[in-house]
């Protein structure tokens, strides 16, 4: 009988026995996958940007760059139906491998045609997630099983834990840790001022010190900076994940920004930081089915109230929410940390998979796109939140919805072609699409301090 090397153990820890048996939750999480690009996913089709004059098409970095105008809109739907069914397939489990691989390029190549328009999603990550899942995830729940194979979920979480890192990077380097100046608050005035943002979150911390919002910039940043070293480490890797849902929770009651696209992301990763913590597990699974809940109903939810049994007390849902949030964390985090869940990255392969994801880091950080950080948001800092963009037609106030009518992105081509002077609005990146940007006949547009 032999015994295996530590390096051996680390590898099956990994790769091996622990994640093939939960083969059962990765279906679970294709099924899952599919069925929220095509309910949510497909209304933002990137067709009505054909519909734009030429001068409003200005790809982000990368190949579509060659383009000096975006494709028709035949194609264009061409495209869109090509994913639909492909998102069929994988939901009921036909040649899930095949189209795992095929499926992710196509989706970039839509999202690179709506972010012509200036602004740049971060959601990445859930058109890459195929690719890492492509062999694990059909093998069970599916009209035709295809044999497993151990997805590269370590890649998998350096990636996200990369992304978290370049967002707290921005931040860091932007005036988020300068203690004469909240960007917390400056972006919450921005949010509630430009798009009417108004969470029950944002109005609390309307009346919060400033010293205290600016320990929040620090959080905010020192929280996005530690994902990845986390994840390093074994006992720490599921308080990565954890912390990465936190945070996701946060923005959407702090900014209202919904990042639901996320969550299948971390469900996929759920077995692969806690297959020994089978309690931390469940509440796992019962902590992501809560928020995503919330992330679908916020709106009703952030004006209701829950009655407390027979004391008939009520209270605020999102309060209710909150210390909810709170204890299941708490208990997590304690889990966690007296547990030995998790994996340990090769530092090898670390190396090599945060120097790759650094080029294209560095190319939009220095050339155009304020938000390098694909899961974000990277606000900079240094704007300010009492200037809002202001738009009239024929002397009546409108929204850029009316002027860009069919647009997906209609409030973000007023921002990006018309920014705000000296940066006192809001950052963006240069705009080098074709030629000058013409507003129709009628139209205005300019920034006023309101407040």
């Amino acid at each position: 009988m032999t015994t295996a090397t530590p390096t051996e153990h680390r590898f099956r820890l990994t790769m091996g026995a622990p994640l093939a048996a939960n083969a059962g939750w990765l279906s679970f999480v294709r099924i899952f996958f599919s069925l929220y690009l095509l309910a949510f996913a497909q209304t933002r089709s990137a067709a009505s940007i054909a519909t734009l004059p030429d001068a409003y098409f200005n790809p982000p970095v990368g190949p579509l760059m060659v383009l000096s105008s975006a494709p028709s809109s035949i194609f264009l739907v061409l495209l869109q139906v090509l994913v639909t069914v492909g998102l069929i397939l994988l939901l009921v489990g036909y040649r899930t491998a095949l189209v795992s691989y095929s499926l992710p390029v196509v989706l970039i190549f839509l999202a690179g045609i709506r972010f012509s328009t200036g602004k740049i999603d971060h959601d990445i990550l859930i058109y890459l997630l195929p690719l890492f899942l492509a062999r694990a995830w059909g093998s069970q729940l599916a009209v035709r099983s295809e044999r497993f194979a151990a997805p590269r979920l370590d890649i998998l979480a350096l990636f996200l834990g990369f992304f978290f890192l370049s967002s707290g990077v921005i931040k860091a380097a932007s005036g988020w840790l300068e203690w004469d100046y909240s960007a917390t608050a400056s972006w919450l005035d921005f949010y509630r001022t430009n798009y009417g943002a108004e969470t029950a979150l944002s109005g609390f911390l309307s009346g919060v010190p400033a010293f205290m919002l600016e320990l929040l910039d620090w959080a905010t940043v020192l929280l996005e900076c530690s994902i990845l070293p986390l994840l390093l480490f074994k006992r720490t890797t599921a308080l990565a994940i954890l912390l990465c849902l936190f945070f996701n929770v946060a923005v959407i009651v702090l900014f209202g920004i919904d990042f639901a696209e996320l969550f299948p992301v971390y469900l996929a990763l759920l077995p692969f930081a806690l297959h020994t913590v089978k309690e931390l597990r469940i509440t796992g699974v019962a902590g992501l089915a809560f928020v995503t809940v919330l992330a679908a109903s916020w709106n009703s939810m952030t004006g209701g109230v829950v009655t407390l049994g027979p004391f008939a007390t009520s209270a605020s849902i999102f309060w209710v929410f909150s210390i909810g949030v709170g204890c299941l964390a708490g208990y997590a985090t304690w889990k966690t940390l007296w547990s030995t869940s998790g994996f340990v990255v090769s530092r090898k392969i670390g190396l090599v998979v945060i120097s790759a994801l650094s080029i294209p880091l560095l190319l939009t950080l220095f050339w155009t796109e304020p938000y390098p950080a694909v899961i974000g948001p990277g606000f900079r800092g240094g704007i300010s939140g009492d200037m809002k963009q202001i738009w009239t037609k024929d002397g009546e106030e409108v929204g850029p919805k009316t002027i860009f009518d069919g647009s997906p992105y209609s409030q973000n081509i007023g921002f990006f072609g018309w920014p705000s002077p000296e940066g006192q609005g809001h950052e963006f990146r240069q705009w080098h699409g074709n030629g000058e940007l013409e507003l129709p006949a009628g139209v205005t547009v300019e920034w006023v301090r309101v407040g």
